[in-house]
């Protein structure tokens, strides 16, 4: 009969650096589930901008999964999200829109 050990716990907590590959800057940054509606508290703070070409190294909030969506947002733009991005591995995260319109589907580089 086969054993089977616990599933592999996502981390409680990781730092990823989320990179600025766009042409504005980023105002906030959530990691959530597009699906639910759920996102978590902006990550950059009240405070904090990530200027063109400019990262911050973030601790993110994992619970019991490695997958999430990623939203940012521009000053005053809509919110643009990245879908399915395993927080568990990545060392950093390119941000960046396709087209100047809030809308864009954004593009990224899950390394």
């Amino acid at each position: 009969m086969p054993v089977f050990g616990p599933a592999a716990a996502a981390p409680q907590q990781r730092t990823v650096a989320f990179i600025n590959a766009g042409t504005e800057p980023i105002f906030v940054i959530r990691i959530g589930h597009h699906a639910t509606g759920v996102w978590s508290e902006d990550l950059l703070g009240s405070t904090n901008v990530v200027d063109v070409g400019d990262f911050r190294s973030l601790r993110v909030p994992l619970t019991q999964t490695c997958w999430y969506d990623v939203q940012f947002a521009y000053r005053g733009g809509a919110p643009q999200e990245i879908d399915n991005v395993d927080l568990c591995s990545a060392t950093h995260l390119f941000l960046k829109e396709t087209t100047p319109s809030p809308r864009a589907a954004p593009q990224a580089d899950r390394t």
